[in-house]
């Protein structure tokens, strides 16, 4: 999914009786059945998430909101939550910096049993979503160009608006050290 049908999603969103709703028409090119599967897509990653951040991803720069999409990804899909709680930071937090696609090829295999949806991949399909995260995590700056991982900088106010929503587990995710946060952390509740 595009980045751009998600801020397409946001600008246009409606509440409907409590249901979240957008015409999908607005999307960019492509099938009818692409267009509606990344509405849906859309919807169901602004359902998963606190609807102040996802209102103000239009006001961010474009490098903020690139990391306000990543998060998100992780808000809506516990597989790679789950990939980048277990093997992003467990891999940050004792100094082993480099990535490859190994990495998601591993976590893929070893979570079958939580993730039964990882049984019927074709080794395609595994190939993709480790192409997938590493041009996600490249797409937000957390990756250099040896592959290997680095914190990612936002802005003061993208930081804020986790902090203000108890959303601070991001700022972790994000590879801050502590000191950064608690400086982030302090700073919003002034």
């Amino acid at each position: 999914m595009q980045e751009e049908d998600i801020l397409t999603a946001i600008e246009n969103i409606e509440d409907r009786g409590g249901k979240l709703d957008f015409d999908y028409q607005l999307l960019r090119g492509g099938a009818e059945s692409t267009k509606k599967r990344n509405a849906s897509e859309a919807l169901k990653r602004l359902r998963n998430s606190p609807r102040n951040i996802w209102s103000e991803i239009g006001n961010l720069s474009p490098k903020d909101q690139k990391i306000a999409l990543y998060y998100l990804v992780l808000k809506s899909h516990t597989f790679f939550f789950d990939f980048h709680m277990e093997v992003i930071l467990q891999k940050w937090q004792v100094m082993d910096k480099a990535f490859t696609k190994d990495d998601v090829l591993t976590f893929i295999e070893k979570k079958v049993d939580e993730h039964p949806e990882l049984e019927n991949w074709s080794e395609e399909s595994k190939r993709r979503s480790s192409r997938t995260i590493k041009l996600m995590l490249e797409q937000i700056d957390m990756l250099d160009e040896n592959q290997n991982l680095r914190p990612v900088h936002g802005s003061i106010s993208l930081w804020e608006l986790f902090i203000k929503e108890g959303e601070t587990w991001f700022l972790e995710a994000m590879l801050l050290n502590k000191q950064e946060r608690d400086q982030l952390i302090n700073s919003a509740a002034v």
